[in-house]
């Protein structure tokens, strides 16, 4: 399905996500833009950047269902990015990650079979994978919601798109690194050995829209990126900012993992290696007759030390700006 003269919404589109989104929105000139979130702050603020009339705000919470009926009202396309998503916050208030990342998704899907939306994307996490945390069993829950969801209707047509760490977002470590690092404030690492798969937003970005573009009822994209550990984050910072890092180690904290995966092992069967990433069958149909994909975690696919300082320079260069 094409962008261009779709009307869009965006669920917590006033995040690192949704604002991004935005920018590549207006390149590919939909009909309408609608915006939803509970930060009126950041509305207001956004308003002021972005002073398009096709551009609409709607404040609301995907955990109140009727808070979504009205905004979401002639759409063809939902983008659902809102969710909490810190993990040691979470770990603390289990309670309010079900209510927004199960509740809410729940919610958003009901809400666009109702009003007949065309498509939706929802967007998840390599933390849904043999998850540990509050976030990540939230997360894994909500696919099997949206799955399961996704076998009764036919429409719209739905793809979760899972990633891992995305670069300069919201509470992502890198941005946290080099504020440290600027300051002259030390840096936390808890077990510095672990691995994150790391990828730019404009790369996420790019597998949503080829999820809309060429995705099939209930297919699962996940991006081909490679990984690096926190130690080795830190050490490229350091030589891109031309200063030294003050580092306290501490063990793992509760709800993290060492080492991360994008893909469940029972998955392996029904997926499919395109030159972008890959594409899960979630409805496990029928698995493929000769698959050459392993199993892999982010100490897998670790990459070099130059192309990690290549991917870092231009974050920090976005974020400094």
């Amino acid at each position: 399905m094409k962008i261009n003269n779709a009307k869009i919404f965006i669920t917590g589109g006033t995040g690192s996500f949704g604002v991004a989104f935005i920018n590549r929105l207006l390149e590919l000139k939909p009909k309408e833009i609608r915006i939803f979130s509970r930060d009126e702050k950041k509305q207001s603020d956004l308003k002021r950047i972005y002073p398009q009339n096709y551009i609409k705000w709607y404040l609301g919470d995907v955990r109140d269902r009727d808070s979504l009926i009205d905004p979401m009202e002639s759409v063809d396309i939902v983008f659902h990015a809102a969710a909490l998503k810190q993990i040691p916050s979470l770990e603390n208030f289990p309670l309010e990650a079900t209510k927004t990342n199960i509740i809410g998704t729940d919610n958003v899907f009901s809400v666009a079979i109702q009003q007949k939306v065309k498509r939706i994307v929802f967007l998840s996490t390599d933390k849904s994978i043999q998850p540990i945390s509050a976030m990540g069993l939230t997360k894994a829950l909500m696919e099997k919601v949206v799955l399961a969801k996704a076998k009764l209707y036919e429409t719209p047509i739905m793809n979760i798109v899972r990633y891992g760490n995305v670069l300069a977002s919201r509470g992502s470590v890198v941005p946290l690194f080099i504020d440290a690092i600027n300051d002259g404030k030390p840096i936390t690492l808890y077990h510095p050995e672990s691995t994150r798969f790391l990828m730019p937003i404009e790369d996420a970005i790019d597998l949503v829209l080829l999820a809309i573009k060429d995705g099939r009822h209930g297919e699962i994209f996940v991006p081909k990126v490679q990984s690096a550990s926190l130690t080795m984050m830190v050490q490229s910072l350091e030589k891109i900012l031309q200063k030294k890092a003050k580092i306290n180690i501490e063990s793992l904290r509760q709800g993290d993992k060492i080492h991360e995966q994008m893909i469940e092992d029972d998955e392996y069967a029904y997926t499919v290696s395109t030159e972008n990433g890959y594409v899960i069958d979630g409805f496990k149909t029928k698995p493929l007759p000769t698959n050459v994909i392993k199993p892999f975690y982010s100490k897998d696919v670790m990459m070099s030390a130059l192309d990690l300082i290549k991917l870092l320079t231009n974050i920090v260069r976005y974020y400094l700006k």
